[in-house]
């Protein structure tokens, strides 16, 4: 009859605190959370700047391309299609 024992106690008994070991999990898991944004955060912008490098990289080409072949260069976006 365990269920009435627990219904025989006063709410001043049945207080249960979260204690050190909810406290040490709690601190634990930000802490994780810290190190995983931080991580995060350092990927995207070493991500972000192979983008912009590629980028760069590939305008540089074109313009190259385009003095090669002894035109001006041009905003990107503005090659003449085959058909014109």
């Amino acid at each position: 009859m365990i269920a009435a024992d627990v219904l025989a106690l006063t709410p001043e008994q049945l207080e249960i605190s979260p204690g050190v070991g909810a406290f040490t999990t709690f601190f634990v898991l930000a802490v994780a959370m810290a190190l995983l944004v931080w991580n995060m955060s350092k990927h995207l912008r070493k991500v972000d700047r192979h983008r912009i490098e590629a980028e760069v990289r590939a305008e540089v080409e074109r313009e190259q391309r385009e003095r090669a072949e002894g035109e001006e260069p041009g905003e990107p976006g503005e090659e003449e299609s085959p058909g014109r």
